[in-house]
């Protein structure tokens, strides 16, 4: 496996260690990073090198998710050439090839967790939301940004992230684009699920548990 750019890998005790290592551009995916990434996973998974695989980062943020010179190198949304058709179909192969790159995280036979600091931003949502795992330090915060620039979180974060958390909680973040921070994540996703109704799970004010037992023995008793 060639040297990679965007990565630095070790393997120790059976735990590969695969750090993001651009933290001068907050560890911002370009396009070498989507060909590294599958490479990296597929080579330790498919050789049997490690029992576990442990993603992190450097620097104060986990990501700040897809460089935009993703869309503007080479074969991206800025490729001319053939017609409207031709192009459009050629983007859509190249978001597939996108997605692709996370596939490898799901299909792992091996565990994957992410270790997250910092901003987790755009695509790596996309990305942590595809490990299994996923420890964050109380710095930690989440954030659907592709609306705040007209676009849509398109590679992976819409089939995965429903589920892990409810579905009308990844609507509220993909459509506001809010930061998300780790201490509002627990409370959203708990307030979000239904709750059972007051009268099902606490006695009516003024009384205790002990006051209605005994009411119903002796009602019990007087039916007796």
């Amino acid at each position: 496996m060639t040297e990679s750019t965007c990565f630095k890998v070790s393997i120790e005790n059976n735990v590969a260690h695969i750090v993001l290592n651009r933290p001068e551009a907050f560890n911002a995916m370009p396009r070498p990073f989507w060909n590294e990434l599958p490479a990296i996973v597929n080579d330790i998974n498919d050789n049997a090198k490690a029992r576990v695989i442990v993603i992190s980062s450097t620097g104060k943020h986990f990501t700040a998710g897809m460089d935009i010179s993703v869309f503007t190198d080479g074969e991206g949304i800025s490729a001319s050439g053939g017609d409207q058709y031709s192009r459009a179909e050629a983007f859509r192969q190249f978001v597939l090839t996108l997605q692709g790159s996370f596939n490898c995280l799901d299909n792992a036979r091996i565990p994957v967790i992410a270790a997250i600091q910092g901003g987790c931003i755009g695509a790596g949502v996309d990305m942590t939301s595809a490990c299994d795992i996923r420890f964050c330090t109380n710095d930690a915060f989440f954030q659907i940004a592709e609306i705040n620039i007209g676009m849509t979180a398109d590679v992976g974060t819409f089939p995965r992230l429903c589920k892990l958390i409810p579905e009308g909680w990844v609507r509220e973040l993909a459509y506001s684009g809010r930061r998300c921070p780790l201490k509002r994540q627990k409370r959203s996703a708990s307030s979000t699920k239904p709750s059972p109704r007051k009268t099902q799970c606490s006695p009516r004010p003024g009384t205790r548990p002990g006051n209605r037992r005994r009411r119903l023995s002796r009602s019990r008793a007087q039916s007796a």
